[in-house]
């Protein structure tokens, strides 16, 4: 269950052609998870195919290249960099990109989010490379140089870069912005309120919105029950 791939059973190869071809498109997509899991290479293969045609729906496309993710494919980022033109692929991209982000990818990343009119995401573009220290003094150079505005960094963001504990990107932090504080006990503050919200007997939770929430904003990090 641990393993991200497995050798495929005896018989699979007749078994995939027929979830890859099923005419009911979960199925298809459920067969090319598994197929990939099973480290079939011309599933891996169809599953790229699928993800840059133009010819596949949007939720294809997405669900393809969100498969690739998750088993680590080869070549997925080249193709979520592809798709970052679309603005509809753009945070299943970024998802994926941040994968395997490095310090060129962060400044393709940064290349191509400079153009796009929309600030929220811009800043789903910069949240993506302050998962690592090294790709996130790309952008805090960015900021230095007025490649990218101060104001696209929201005080989350600037506590992401606390949590990273690195004295270097402090040091541009400050050059930045000037002397940052902690925000520790405005943290412990807004966990208590929304903590208070949510064991509340008089608020019934909404289980659908949370998962569309999750999906917009914590998934492009975050993964739950191999979605």
């Amino acid at each position: 269950e641990s393993k991200r791939t497995m050798a495929a059973p005896v018989g699979w190869t007749d078994l995939s052609g027929r979830f890859l071809n099923h005419s009911d498109q979960n199925v298809r997509l459920r067969g090319a998870q598994l197929a990939s899991k099973l480290n079939d290479r011309d599933a891996i293969d169809q599953l790229r195919a699928k993800a840059v045609s133009e010819s596949s729906s949007e939720s294809e496309r997405i669900a393809s290249l969100n498969i690739l993710k998750q088993v680590r494919a080869p070549g997925a980022s080249e193709i979520a960099f592809g798709m970052l033109a679309n603005q509809a692929f753009r945070p299943a991209a970024l998802s994926t990109i941040a994968d395997t982000m490095d310090v060129d990818h962060a400044k393709r990343v940064i290349e191509i989010a400079t153009t796009w009119p929309e600030s929220a995401e811009r800043r789903l573009a910069w949240v993506t490379l302050l998962r690592r220290a090294s790709t996130a003094e790309v952008l805090l150079k960015s900021l230095e140089s007025k490649k990218v505005a101060s104001k696209e960094l929201t005080a989350e963001m600037v506590q992401q870069i606390q949590r990273l504990n690195s004295p270097p990107l402090m040091a541009l932090v400050e050059q930045v912005w000037g002397n940052v504080r902690t925000v520790d006990e405005d943290k412990k503050k807004a966990v208590a309120k929304i903590r208070s919200i949510v064991e509340s007997q008089a608020n019934i939770p909404d289980v659908q919105m949370g998962k569309q929430v999750f999906s917009r904003l914590c998934g492009q990090c975050h993964v739950l029950f191999g979605e």
